[in-house]
């Protein structure tokens, strides 16, 4: 009987936390702002699959909150499960879907740069870094799933010479025939820089057939940065990425300085061929500060914004034929002192996202533009139901999604 009178307890206790848990949840979003996109104008049904993730801090208050177009979540009104299962709450909307779909093979796999998919399969690698209590190992996960059979194949494979490593992750993966292709970036012990390298494995036969040195940064001491993929588990046959020199702090005694543009080399990886190309950028691409607004790689073609004079200018590459396929500039048209960016391109349009602000003002401005005939199609501003300017001076813009 005193088995089940704690029993009893325990589900009173758990249900009247929970309980607590959402009646806190609730009166916690009634005392914080609704935002919605307000159309100016255009095509309203293109801003319907959009999301806007951002963080909003106000007094001692912050909390992430995704906006779409009439709807506000914020993180304080997820349920129970999401809000307590850390790993659950960063993981990529990506991730998500495909754990709905191929539960069990997607059981602990959650790293977004470590999946490759297609119409026939679904493919994951992943390295795990053991450095703890004095020993050290470096050890592939390699799964692949035929979603039409649902048969799938794992193996492992441990990185030789582990003593010569601090750390190696996974960048992308690529699946060309029966090959699985893997970028790694590897940080060496008591060196500087770090490596880039390309492991090459045979599915069928379950064995690594080569690893290739792609960048040597711990030889050359260059930084090398993988442009990332607008989608970055679809196929990609090219591998762009971004070469400058490190830019080291100043120590404390020295006056702050202000960030200078790190000036860099582009350079194209053709990872079925296993080749660099001698793609030449144009001048005007190469002078883009890429630190300021992230460029991506969509198939052979590769996106670059930059802004000047209240404008943002998109010019898109075609990383085959060394050719600026077209340049599209949309005007901002602000008149706050700071300015952030956020840019996403898909399915042949521009989308533009711009937090305009000073000590006064602030303003969210959101543009879509078609890449094709160079025109805008939608525009319209970040709105909120309550205090306006200090509700968008307190929202800090992570990106914008496209479902």
């Amino acid at each position: 009987m005193n088995k089940y009178w704690k029993i009893s307890i325990i589900i009173a206790l758990t249900i009247m936390t929970i309980g607590a848990f959402y009646t806190h949840s609730a009166y916690s979003s009634t005392q914080l702002p609704q935002f919605h996109i307000k159309e100016e104008r255009g095509n309203s049904e293109l801003i319907k699959n959009v999301a806007i993730s951002a963080f909003y801090m106000v007094d001692s208050h912050g909390e992430g909150v995704s906006i779409e177009q009439n709807k506000t979540t914020y993180d304080s009104e997820k349920s129970f499960f999401e809000q307590f299962n850390r790993d659950y709450a960063r993981t990529d909307s990506t991730i998500k879907q495909l754990q709905k779909k191929y539960r069990n093979f997607m059981r602990g796999k959650l790293n977004i740069s470590s999946f490759y998919e297609d119409k026939q399969l679904l493919a994951f690698a992943d390295i795990d870094n053991n450095t703890g209590n004095g020993s050290r190992s470096f050890i592939f996960n390699i799964s692949v799933l035929n979603k039409k059979t649902g048969n799938s194949t794992s193996f492992k494979y441990e990185i030789p010479s582990p003593e010569k490593y601090n750390h190696i992750y996974v960048e992308d993966v690529q699946y060309f025939g029966k090959e699985l292709k893997v970028l790694t970036r590897s940080y060496q012990q008591n060196i500087g820089g770090q490596d880039v390298s390309k492991y090459i494995f045979d599915i069928p036969n379950e064995k690594l057939l080569s690893k290739e040195e792609v960048f040597a940064g711990s030889k050359t001491l260059l930084e090398y940065s993988l442009i990332p993929n607008i989608d970055p588990i679809q196929p990609s046959k090219y591998a762009v990425f971004s070469i400058s020199e490190p830019v080291y702090e100043p120590e404390e005694t020295e006056a702050p300085e202000p960030p200078k543009p790190k000036e860099k080399e582009l350079v194209v990886y053709d990872l079925e061929q296993n080749k660099k190309l001698d793609t030449i950028f144009p001048k005007e691409i190469q002078k883009i500060n890429t630190d300021a607004i992230q460029p991506y790689v969509d198939g052979s073609t590769a996106y670059f914004a930059e802004e000047a004079d209240q404008k943002v200018k998109l010019t898109a590459f075609n990383l085959e034929t060394g050719k600026i396929d077209n340049e599209i500039t949309l005007p901002i048209d602000l008149k706050g002192k700071y300015n952030e960016m956020r840019v996403v391109v898909k399915d042949g349009k521009f989308y533009l996202l711009v937090k305009n602000h000073d000590m006064q003002t602030a303003n969210v401005k959101i543009m879509i533009a078609d890449i094709k005939t160079e025109s805008i199609v939608f525009e319209g501003r970040l709105a909120a139901d309550k205090n306006m300017r200090q509700s968008l001076r307190s929202l800090e813009l992570y990106d914008i999604q496209i479902k």
